[in-house]
């Protein structure tokens, strides 16, 4: 698992990838060469709140999969993140709300605010996966969201897992 103290606000296009980087930057210096995290998943934590500020920005293509779990709010404003079911990105809040602003993103994975409320603004956004929180809000246009139940598989291993 890699670290982050405290709250974190990346305010370029390109915020997820920046986060990202950093993460594997921390995971080569406490691990040295290890990639296992392309395989396994990349494990981040952040102790604050997360937030991203680059309206417009360019989306993340994800090639292995990623686990965020941040302990506050989660405000993914202008962060299109790409993944796939076989790279899916996990994203999860302790105690907070997520709110994804932006439109055109093809996620698959899994939003996870079981204390929170989760809110979709954009528009023609596809969601693969599942979706946890107090209550679920959608403005904007169009976004199709499916279930998939093996969208879990990446999570730690533990006595609760997610089903439809």
């Amino acid at each position: 698992v890699v670290e982050f103290g405290g709250n974190v606000t990346k305010d370029s296009k390109t915020g997820f990838e920046e986060l990202v980087k950093e993460a594997i930057a921390a995971y080569h210096a406490k691990l040295g060469t290890d990639t296992n995290y392309l395989y396994k998943g990349l494990f981040i934590h952040i102790s604050g709140n997360l937030r991203f500020l680059g309206h417009n920005s360019t989306a993340y293509e994800s090639s292995f999969p990623i686990v965020l779990v941040v302990d506050g709010n989660i405000d993914l404003n202008g962060a299109p993140l790409n993944s796939s079911m076989d790279y899916p990105i996990i994203i999860m809040s302790k105690t907070g709300n997520i709110t994804v602003n932006g439109g055109g993103a093809c996620y698959t994975g899994i939003l996870y605010a079981p204390k929170g409320d989760i809110t979709l603004n954009g528009n023609d956004a596809a969601f693969v996966g599942s979706i946890v929180a107090q209550n679920i809000r959608k403005n904007g246009g169009k976004t199709d969201v499916s279930y998939y139940e093996d969208a879990d598989r990446f999570l730690p291993l533990s006595k609760v897992h997610l089903i439809a």
